[in-house]
């Protein structure tokens, strides 16, 4: 969420801000933050977010990252990704990287105190395909897992990345819904031809078993059917369903799918979409 200010508020520490906010220091040196990712992956670029942090923000920072199994990597195990970089206040600074190496740990360093609203990591999670046991069944779609949206034709109410994030959808903002067809009272085959879609990158290729559908406070606007396609099409399966429910067809266990395209019929919105399944025997090229 975008960080925010509130005039009044105070707490035991001073002004409160929303961010991490070190003291004043009296002595030589910088502070700085550590902070576990989610999953490993290989990490594209930064985002040191000093919004609504005027005159309190650090002129400088820079950001190092490791790859580690302990919960604080060691010093050695450190790798610098942004050199020490002057910052502004309230300000979005954008970092680029450039590197195929995965990491665990990322630590920002601000020079030699002050206050940054947000940072951001961008990249891609990078699962240890080798040794996962592949007689296990995950959501293969899944952001966690390395799942991506890779398109969608329309999100004018939310973007496809939400229907494969943790956890359930909180409301009906978030999750995949696209603007209403403006040719649904004039076309007439806006009820058979008519639709939206996205596409969705597998984490692995794999044999999907399942597809869960969630919507959750979804009331009047429910599409009124849903059809999915993999990327080397044999064939495709259609579902018509009811609004504010999970439900799912059962795939033909079809081995290696690598890309979803879902696909609203004719528009509305999209819950949560886990693809529920196993990796492929074959290790992905």
């Amino acid at each position: 969420e975008a960080p925010v200010f509130i005039p009044d508020k105070y707490d035991d520490h001073g002004k409160w801000m929303d961010g991490w906010e070190s003291r004043r220091r009296r002595v030589k040196g910088h502070d700085y933050a550590v902070i576990r990712l989610g999953r490993p992956g290989k990490i594209s670029g930064f985002e040191v977010d000093t919004t609504h942090f005027t005159g309190n923000f650090p002129p400088f920072c820079s950001v190092e990252a490791a790859y580690s199994p302990e919960a604080i990597p060691e010093e050695k195990d450190w790798r610098e990704l942004v050199a020490k970089t002057a910052l502004n206040g309230d300000h979005k600074h954008y970092f680029r990287v450039v590197c195929s190496d995965n990491f665990t740990h990322v630590r920002l360093n601000i020079y030699p105190d002050g206050g940054v609203a947000r940072l951001r990591v961008y990249g891609q999670v990078s699962a240890d395909w080798h040794e996962f046991d592949r007689a296990r069944t995950i959501d293969l779609a899944a952001l966690e897992w390395g799942g991506r949206a890779l398109y969608a034709n329309d999100a004018h109410f939310g973007a496809p990345e939400n229907l494969i994030a943790p956890g359930r959808g909180l409301n009906m903002g978030d999750g995949w819904e696209t603007r209403r067809n403006p040719g649904r009272g004039t076309d007439p085959a806006y009820w058979t031809q008519a639709h939206d879609c996205c596409i969705l990158a597998l984490a692995h290729k794999g044999v999907i078993e399942k597809v869960v559908l969630d919507q959750p406070i979804s009331k009047g606007i429910t599409r009124i059917g849903l059809q999915y396609k993999r990327r080397i099409v044999r064939g495709s399966q259609k579902a018509r369903y009811k609004s504010d429910q999970k439900t799912g067809p059962k795939f033909c266990q079809y081995k290696n799918w690598r890309q979803i395209k879902s696909m609203n019929l004719p528009c509305g919105p999209g819950g949560l979409s886990p693809m529920l399944g196993s990796i492929s025997i074959r290790m992905a090229e």
